[in-house]
């Protein structure tokens, strides 16, 4: 698959919402529509040889998490050797190369837009690096499939999560450590969240 788009090309039509300090960023329209295809393509293109249908009637309206070919519920990009172990090791193997679909339209894109919003910390400017990556898709069931509100606990240094958003409209409940109340936001599809997702931001 391959595109002939700027990486950056939508970064004029996007938007970007602090919801939490340094640690929490809502990104509005981070992908357009023929960008939320391809990587729903890529989706496709790496789970087509793994059967990800439901099995029998949803009767618990639960999200899946889909499995790509392997299989394995996890994809891996980056240096060989740089990927730790925080929070179980699923046997995927990483890709040499940092480069990918997720890495070009999503990482990229969210970084570089929510970079713009980061405060310096002690003096010394913020800033998004990373050496690697790993993907993992989610399929809720429409409309009432759900996550309780939970803390990922990733504690790998310098993690950062970004959350695409592919169909319907996720309502998505953000609550920072000092905050007394959540905020619900709504996010469409092509929208980003990008969070910390260490057990000290208590992004929830």
């Amino acid at each position: 698959m391959t595109s002939s788009a700027s990486p950056l090309s939508s970064i004029s039509s996007a938007s970007v919402d602090v919801l939490v300090e340094n640690k929490c960023f809502w990104i509005h329209d981070a992908l357009t529509m023929e960008e939320q295809i391809e990587v729903f393509e890529e989706i496709l293109e790496r789970s087509k040889h793994t059967d990800n249908r439901q099995k029998a009637p949803c009767m618990n309206p639960s999200p899946k998490t889909l499995l790509f070919d392997g299989p394995t519920p996890t994809l891996r990009f980056g240096r060989s050797g740089t990927h730790t172990n925080d929070g179980g090791d699923d046997g995927s193997a990483p890709s040499v190369s940092l480069s990918s679909v997720f890495e070009k339209l999503i990482l990229r894109r969210a970084f570089s837009l929510a970079s713009r919003h980061l405060r310096p910390i002690d003096g010394a400017a913020a800033r998004f690096a990373y050496d690697r990556h790993s993907v993992g898709v989610i399929r809720y069931a429409a409309p009432h499939g759900r996550f309780p509100e939970h803390v990922d606990h990733c504690n790998a240094p310098r993690s950062w999560v970004a959350l695409l958003s592919l169909g319907c409209t996720a309502r998505f409940a953000v609550r920072g450590p000092a905050d007394a109340a959540r905020r619900v936001v709504g996010l469409r599809t092509g929208d980003v969240l990008v969070f910390d997702p260490s057990s000290a931001a208590a992004i929830a």
